[in-house]
């Protein structure tokens, strides 16, 4: 599988990073999930690709499935990956994610489940949801300038939270 990102250092250039075996092989049973349609693909995860603003070779990858790990990080531009969720972040689909440019080793993500965030690219994680609804959060931006996050919610508004 190839992943292709903008690179967050240049908006004109896009990346391309290819799957290894470090990002999970998902498994299938045809008894318990859907199958292809007439167009359709065999899996219904997605995959997004996130990279540093300060080093575009700093990737991540968040995985929207359950049963697999879910957050991803490689330094070398996708040669090879690391899991950074190991099992910490609840067995939920992830969306989305926030790599601030003023903070490089601080990771946030969002999904099924809430927000999360990392200080220190993935090593430790502390639950960020508080007083969110309880819907998926689809989406997040970091914003520099005022340093809040905002999450945007599955039919629950947009809610921002200063983070610095």
């Amino acid at each position: 599988m190839v992943f292709v990102a903008m690179d967050a250092a240049d908006s004109t250039t896009l990346r391309r990073y290819r799957e290894r075996r470090a990002v999970p092989q998902h498994r299938r049973r045809d008894d318990l999930e859907w199958q292809p349609g007439e167009h359709g693909t065999a899996r219904a995860d997605r995959h997004r690709v996130y990279s540093r603003a300060d080093n575009a070779d700093v990737v991540y990858a968040t995985v929207a499935n359950f049963g697999n790990h879910h957050i991803f990080r490689s330094a070398d531009g996708g040669l090879n990956w690391v899991d950074v969720d190991r099992g910490d972040l609840p067995d939920a689909p992830l969306l989305s994610m926030a790599l601030p440019a003023a903070h490089p080793d601080r990771v946030y993500v969002c999904g099924d489940a809430g927000v999360f965030s990392s200080d220190d690219e993935g090593a430790t994680w502390t639950n960020l949801t508080g007083n969110l609804p309880n819907v998926t959060v689809v989406d997040l931006v970091y914003h520099e300038e005022d340093r809040t996050l905002t999450a945007a919610t599955y039919g629950r508004s947009i809610w921002r939270r200063p983070v610095d």
